[in-house]
């Protein structure tokens, strides 16, 4: 439904910009998931302004909350389903949260129009 982003682009462009183009990788996936399931809750605006609000620690929540409405995603379009919500959480508590962005983007990318 979305665009097909290249995962090694947005991980060399968010090292080069320091974190800003994640800010914008953030907003295009969360906006990708919502029109993929418009009644997930997933809203751009909300889920990049809490985890600043509490921490950090809702951000662990969204690390648990994407990978669990792809997976509805893909049940619902008849696709292989791969659930790795859990993964997501021990990777973002150790500080490893790119890996399961990068798994979300792959996920999405599987979506795309182009």
């Amino acid at each position: 439904m979305g665009k097909k982003r290249n995962i090694a682009i947005s991980i060399l462009l968010t090292l080069v910009t320091l974190g800003v183009y994640w800010i914008i990788w953030f907003i295009n996936v969360a906006n990708d998931i919502s029109k993929l399931q418009p009644n997930s809750g997933v809203k751009a605006g909300k889920d990049l302004l809490l985890p600043i609000v509490t921490f950090g620690f809702y951000f662990i929540y969204l690390m648990y909350k994407y990978p669990k409405v792809i997976t509805n995603i893909e049940m619902e379009k008849g696709k292989q389903v791969h659930d790795f919500a859990i993964l997501s959480i021990i990777l973002a508590v150790l500080g490893f949260s790119i890996i399961p962005w990068c798994m979300i983007q792959a996920e999405l990318n599987k979506f795309a129009i182009n």
